[in-house]
């Protein structure tokens, strides 16, 4: 063969292997680390390490929500609504109708949160209880939460919803008799607490623990360099050993106006209807979440926070409850005296004695006749003319005055323990020792201002839930001035 020929299929082979081999791939670039970036500290808020989520058994996201519409509920409808509630525009969810439609008893808790005022809790707390609580009722309504009660620290019931209603609230729970959760037979009571109590505090990210000043405690949200105070462990805190449904600890102490509240609470809830609730079932939230209920404490609400077990204190509101409406009333500290023979006394009877009675600041005379004329519908009302109680006081034995006394009074919310008095000089004193108690403190201050701004500040502090109890006090003033006169 010819070179020129052996030449020629040497091309045309290599022609074809060119075509069969494959392309050869770019080089990839060698992956560069970025540079690290801090990422900014982010202080976390606080977590109890007893129980991490204080609002998680408002929560059950396998039941549908009803949508929280009562509009059906007729707004005068006595049996839905507890008569000393403060009702607000915020409105909290429910779920449906009670089996009865009411509820067979109560689970008690505590909110494990802020309750106290700004001048004992600190700066991030409102200036009073009633805001407080208040506040609770706006914040559930944030966090979609559901129905309950909440009882601040002055002792004010606050309630959004009817009683037919129920809403989630018990979590994990169980006790016998009951079915389910227990929360679409019980109904709820949160009591503003700060839950058990411990004796260090955290401040920074790091998880860094520090011990409390000595003779302190604080809460799981406590943070004194974010203006949170300390719990005084004499004045406002409570220790138990592990005692019926109480587990040993600390335990921010209930009120005594909060307990007297609670009981008077349950006691109307069962007055009310009578054949469907019942006091063995007014439950600690430790017991249905407790040992005593799922097997376990996974809950420790209300602990020693309340002055007594449960136990001891079901006792004690179906003793107090016999004792009201069974026919073998409480013996008082003396008999009610019989009004006086020669007629009941009148409103003029009474303006006489208090121009003459000496009162620290004169100039909060009128004003306090004023809400006199108010609380005694102008003199008109048997608590009034059969016991010179001007003020509509309830009974408090602590008081120091020997000229008073208690009555069994049923006024619109039912029979309770009012103060009766012998002289009109006895409701004098009673009424301004009365404004002695913790939580009026600070109305000398007010006084400086304007009697107004007194009686604002009583009103705030608890006196009455009334929205418009203070603009209806102060309608009354020229009267007041002109009996005065």
């Amino acid at each position: 063969m010819s070179n020129f020929f052996k030449r020629f299929f040497e091309a045309i082979a290599n022609l074809f292997k060119s075509k069969k081999e494959k392309p050869k791939p770019l080089p990839v670039p060698e992956p560069v680390e970025p540079e690290p970036v801090e990422p900014t500290p982010v202080e976390p808020e606080p977590v109890d390490p007893v129980d991490d989520n204080p609002d998680d058994d408002n929560e059950d996201p396998e039941k549908p929500d009803d949508g929280g519409d009562y509009t059906v509920y007729p707004e005068d409808e006595e049996k839905l609504y507890f008569p000393k509630a403060i009702r607000s525009e915020h409105k909290l969810r429910t779920r449906g109708y009670y089996k009865q439609r009411y509820p067979q008893g109560a689970i008690v808790h505590f909110t494990a949160g802020r309750g106290r005022n700004k001048e004992e809790g600190g700066k991030k707390n409102a200036d009073t209880h009633l805001e407080m609580g208040k506040r609770s009722i706006s914040s559930a309504e944030d966090k979609g939460s559901y129905a309950y009660f909440i009882i601040d620290r002055s002792g004010n019931v606050h309630q959004n919803f009817p009683l037919d209603r129920w809403g989630y609230h018990g979590g994990e729970s169980a006790w016998e008799g009951l079915s389910g959760s227990v929360s679409d037979e019980l109904v709820g009571i949160e009591i503003q607490n700060a839950g058990r109590l411990r004796d260090y505090y955290q401040n920074s990210s790091d998880g860094t623990k520090y011990d409390c000043p000595e003779g302190k405690l604080a809460a799981w949200y406590t943070r004194p360099n974010s203006g949170d105070l300390f719990f005084d462990k004499e004045t406002e805190c409570r220790y138990s050993e592990n005692n019926d449904n109480i587990q040993k600890g600390w335990y921010h102490a209930y009120s005594p106006e909060q307990e007297e509240a609670l009981e008077n609470l349950l006691i109307w809830l069962k007055r009310n209807n009578p054949d469907v609730f019942e006091f063995k079932y007014v439950l600690g939230h430790d017991e249905v979440a407790g040992k005593k209920g799922i097997g376990r404490n996974r809950k420790n609400d209300p602990g020693a926070a309340l002055s007594m077990t449960m136990t001891e204190f079901r006792e004690k509101i179906e003793k107090e409850y016999n004792e009201r409406y069974s026919g073998n009333p409480a013996p008082t500290p003396e008999p009610t005296p019989e009004p006086p023979q020669d007629g009941e006394v009148t409103f003029e009877d009474m303006i006489k004695a208090y121009k003459s009675y000496n009162i620290e600041y004169p100039v909060l005379r009128e004003i306090t006749v004023a809400q006199w004329i108010l609380e005694t519908g102008h003199g008109r009302s048997d608590l009034f003319k059969k016991f010179k109680n001007c003020g509509g006081v309830k009974w408090r034995g602590d008081l120091g005055v020997e000229e008073a006394y208690e009555v069994q009074y049923e006024a619109h919310d039912g029979l309770e323990g009012y103060a009766g008095f012998k002289t009109f000089e006895g409701f004098f004193k009673y009424y301004w020792n009365f404004l002695e108690r913790s939580y009026y403190e600070g109305w000398r201050e007010e006084v400086k201002r304007s009697p107004e701004a007194f009686m604002g500040h009583i009103v705030r502090a608890g006196y009455c839930p009334d929205p418009g109890y203070l603009d209806k006090v102060l309608k009354l003033m020229p009267e007041a001035k002109k009996l005065l006169s």
